[in-house]
């Protein structure tokens, strides 16, 4: 059930009177625009634009959440107004153009995740981490150097990569031609195409047993374990590599390295220096 967005109860609250809508591949939403103070985690932005949404579809009629800010960068959807955290940044709420994301493990007792605006905390991270300049002009896009297993017994994507980062995607998506082989090179066979994802399925009894799969990014390894990469659901396990296909870019494959990826690697995200940091998630 979501919380409502109740504007009767804000003094502050501006309808701007312009209608919106947007769709995507799982559903859509459609609302206006209007404009309010909101506090978050005790700082406060003023005059801040929001999408008020009064007919949604799809993936967000069922989804366990009540909104969603976006952390990119407003320049690619064509935004004519600051986001929440630009604006935290220009009205001094924060000093420091840097937000951190923690994603707890599925299967953990605690399942919270923490977002930290303004810097990291080493509360939820190990060891240093591991930067990367963007690569992309208006989004979270780094270049990688190549993927694979067993510390380089098997390769795909030998002449680099691109990714983004999307926080509000669950898997870990790429090329079908290499999700499909690097599946198999993990023992997981095809489950079924769903009209946007190739899907694949483990058995679990080889769980413990599987290899990292390790991102070279700068030179520098980031491997995800079986325990980031594998999802227990109704006594089955699924790999969260799935295959799709998309245009390259920067004559190199592309993929999206969602929430799946993320639950391995405390990541952040700083704006200033325009760079991705990566470090191992403490689970």
């Amino acid at each position: 059930m979501h919380r409502k967005y109740n504007d009767a109860s804000s003094s502050t609250f501006k309808d701007k009177l312009v209608m919106f809508g947007y769709e995507y591949f799982s559903g859509g939403i459609s609302g206006v625009w209007i404009e309010d103070n909101i506090s978050v985690g005790g700082l406060t932005v003023e005059h801040q634009t929001l999408g008020l949404a009064t007919i949604n579809h799809g993936v967000y009629e069922n989804v366990d959440i009540d909104g969603m800010i976006g952390l990119g960068f407003g320049k690619l959807y064509g935004a004519k107004e600051p986001s929440l955290f630009d604006n935290m940044l220009r009205q001094g709420a924060l000093q420091n153009p840097v937000f951190s994301f923690y994603f707890n493990r599925i299967d953990s007792v605690d399942r919270s995740s923490h977002l930290t605006l303004g810097g990291t905390n080493p509360d939820f991270y190990t060891g240093e981490f591991t930067f990367v300049d963007l690569s992309g002009p208006n989004r979270w896009q780094f270049g990688g150097d190549r993927i694979q297993l067993n510390d380089g017994e098997f390769n795909i994507c030998e002449n680099g990569f691109q990714a983004f980062i999307e926080s509000d995607k669950d898997m870990i998506v790429g090329p079908i031609e290499d999700v499909s082989v690097l599946n198999m090179k993990l023992g997981a066979k095809p489950l079924s195409h769903s009209g946007y994802f190739s899907l694949y399925e483990i058995n679990c009894d080889s769980v413990d047993s599987l290899p990292d799969v390790e991102f070279i990014v700068n030179g520098k390894k980031l491997a995800l374990t079986s325990e980031d990469y594998v999802v227990k659901k109704n006594g089955r396990c699924l790999s969260t590599f799935a295959g799709k296909r998309y245009s390259m870019i920067k004559k190199q494959p592309l993929w999206i390295l969602g929430t799946a990826f993320m639950r391995g690697f405390y990541t952040q995200f700083d704006k200033g220096k325009r760079q991705i940091g990566f470090a191992k998630a403490r689970h």
